[in-house]
């Protein structure tokens, strides 16, 4: 996962939202393909997380060298090394890599993501940062992978707290 800070005054047109395809460049991953999870504002910054889409071997799903895509002008973030970009659609991508987004189960799942796991979980108990307008209740099925291997979660009981 990845924790972008984007100066909200300089880039106000960037209308990034919950599910946007980002691409993310820096020494370690190039051109990798990731999801946006979560956004705040807060003090004229923009947070956003993303978190990567990985192909069916785990690895993340990588966008070849030589291909030039298209970004939407207005959704651009930074264009350099160390950069992260709005996707302006899935046809920029080549097909191999379109294919690998589509399969993602992330992406598959996107609409129904909830949050992630957190810190505390075990086999009995699952703990979790609750994320974006889904609304959960008691009684409800999760579903997390453990190891590769969906886990099924029922909501039972639950314990509520906020972020400092």
């Amino acid at each position: 996962m990845y924790h972008v800070e984007i100066d909200y005054l300089r880039h106000k047109k960037s209308n990034v939202g919950l599910g946007d395809l980002i691409t993310i460049e820096n020494e370690k991953l190039s051109k990798s393909i990731g999801i946006v999870i979560n956004k705040k504002q807060l003090l004229n910054k923009l947070w956003l997380e993303i978190y990567l889409l990985t192909d069916e071997d785990s690895k993340p799903i990588k966008i070849p060298q030589t291909h030039r895509l298209v970004y939407d002008g207005l959704n651009s973030i930074l264009k350099s090394l160390n950069s992260v970009s709005k996707l302006k659609s899935l046809d920029s991508l080549p097909s191999n890599v379109k294919d690998n987004v589509l399969k993602s189960k992330l992406y598959v799942n996107r609409d129904n993501f909830i949050g992630y796991i957190d810190k505390g979980s075990n086999i009995n108990k699952i703990a979790f940062q609750h994320l974006g307008d889904n609304e959960i209740n008691e009684g409800e099925i999760v579903v997390s992978s453990i190891y590769g291997n969906d886990t099924i979660y029922q909501l039972l009981d639950g314990l509520t707290s906020e972020e400092l």
